[in-house]
């Protein structure tokens, strides 16, 4: 099964959509991605079930290798596309994609869960959900965001073991 048919079904499962545009747009990403994962958020009308806005990490390399996660970049683009922010309920989806076309654990990293709770309001967002395996998105509200289990990213954490050896 194609890991966008595996998506799919996924989002059918708890009723949120994903349109022909947004099924090509990670087809592309995934085919011209040389890293072993890939994360894409998507913003979802929580009564439609609709995908309003999506987009997935990038890698820059500077003088050291630095990411924007798919929740942070999902989100400025929802900002600056929208005039006026639409008073529904949203959801926040995020899916982790390995090269073999598995989905595994995407939970947020304490950084992307900070981000997000200063948006929270705004958004209007409802629940935050992530993939945690080919059949299952986790769920998070709220209050979730403020408990104390959410990990730093691998990419930071090694940055920072590298800062500290010099």
């Amino acid at each position: 099964m194609a890991i966008t048919d595996k998506l799919i079904t996924l989002f059918d499962k708890y009723g949120f959509e994903l349109s022909h545009n947004v099924i090509c747009d990670i087809e592309f990403n995934l085919m011209h991605n040389k890293y072993v994962n890939k994360h894409f958020a998507f913003i979802v009308d929580s009564k439609t079930g609709k995908v309003i806005c999506h987009d997935c990490n990038v890698y820059y390399k500077y003088s050291f290798p630095i990411s924007q996660h798919a929740e942070v970049k999902t989100i400025c683009k929802y900002y600056s596309n929208v005039r006026s922010i639409p008073r529904q309920k949203k959801h926040l989806i995020v899916v982790k994609i390995s090269k073999t076309g598995c989905l595994s654990n995407s939970k947020c990293c304490i950084n992307c869960v900070r981000f997000i709770r200063n948006n929270y309001e705004n958004l209007l967002l409802k629940n935050i959900y992530y993939s945690i395996d080919e059949e299952t998105l986790g769920c998070l509200n709220r209050d979730d965001l403020y408990r104390k289990d959410f990990c730093l990213s691998k990419g930071y954490s090694s940055r920072m073991l590298t800062n500290k050896k010099h």
